[in-house]
């Protein structure tokens, strides 16, 4: 994988940031509905932007890893 610049490492992390917000709040509003099909839809929804985290946490990993 090629290095990545330190502005494209800003911009991931703000990205993950931004991913553990939508976590936060879905999982959150999950927990306060009393519809069971909604609360489902909204963990699996939270779970995709964990996902999301994920991928862009191995893309900064695998940047310090090599540089």
């Amino acid at each position: 994988m090629a290095q990545l610049t330190q502005k494209e490492l800003m911009y991931i992390n703000d990205c993950m940031e931004k991913e553990q917000n939508e976590m936060k709040k879905l999982n959150d509003y999950a927990n306060q509905v009393t519809d069971p099909a909604l609360s489902s839809t909204l963990k699996s929804i939270a779970q995709m932007h964990q996902s999301h985290f994920g991928i862009l946490k191995s893309h900064v990993d695998s940047a310090s890893y090599s540089g």
